[in-house]
């Protein structure tokens, strides 16, 4: 553990990694990604790996940004972290204004 200073009255901690460490966490968090998850594609399939999931999410979301879709549900909370008795998501709905 290395100890850094960040600004004149702020200090930090930082480690750094070996080699191996380095391949190891990375090694981790790939198969990480890889993992898949109960939520359906956008075009086929019941389940996708979590890389995908975020990359779907992300096209959802740019194309709402973009004026393309009128509403965005962000579908990893609602899926990952439940949904209320009503069948709405636990999140906020967010919808453009008109």
């Amino acid at each position: 553990m290395k100890y850094e200073d960040f600004s004149t009255n702020r200090k930090g901690k930082r480690e750094y990694l070996n080699d191996s460490l380095t391949r190891n966490l990375m090694k981790s968090l790939n198969g990480y990604f890889k993992t898949k998850v109960e939520i359906s594609r956008i075009r086929t399939g019941s389940s996708q790996e979590i890389e995908t999931l975020i990359n779907e999410e992300a096209l959802l979301f740019a194309m709402y940004l973009r004026g393309e879709r009128e509403t965005w549900i962000p579908r990893i909370w609602g899926d990952l972290f439940g949904k209320k008795e009503n069948g709405e998501y636990f999140g906020r709905r967010i919808e453009k204004e008109i």
